[in-house]
């Protein structure tokens, strides 16, 4: 969006990229669903609470624009994350940080999950450390 202030043009722009080298889009597609829950929520209350702009509008012209080229890739919840944290101006190297502490509530509750459920210790591990020998 630094280059092309349109978010319009910038998706365009970026899509014909993608296109052309067949890389992948952090942001975009989904591996169940043609449109991500997530993502339709998150952009809803970004609307409802006026934080929705530039961030929210490109995500959506990138979705419209594979669309437009028989792709379907939607918007997933990263992307719908980044969209969000762009449209509130937070720098970008935050986005890491927010998206791992969306995620630590349901790694929380799986650890609750399997010790009150599984028995303990049913996994058998063995690993052998390769690293740089500590310093004595």
């Amino acid at each position: 969006l630094q280059r092309h202030p349109d978010p319009r043009a910038a998706a365009r722009h970026l899509v014909a990229d993608v296109v052309v080298s067949r890389k992948r889009i952090p942001g975009f597609g989904h591996r169940i669903h043609a449109v991500d829950p997530r993502q339709a929520v998150l952009f809803d209350l970004a609307r409802r609470y006026g934080i929705a702009g530039k961030g929210v509008a490109f995500a959506e012209a990138v979705r419209e624009e594979f669309a437009a080229s028989g792709r379907t890739l939607p918007v997933n919840v990263d992307g719908a994350i980044a969209a969000i944290l762009y449209d509130l101006g937070l720098p970008s190297h935050l986005g890491k940080a927010v998206f791992i502490m969306g995620r630590v509530a349901g790694v929380a509750a799986h650890v609750v999950e399997e010790l009150s459920r599984e028995r303990p210790m049913r996994f058998r591990f063995s690993f052998a450390y390769d690293g740089p020998e500590p310093p004595s």
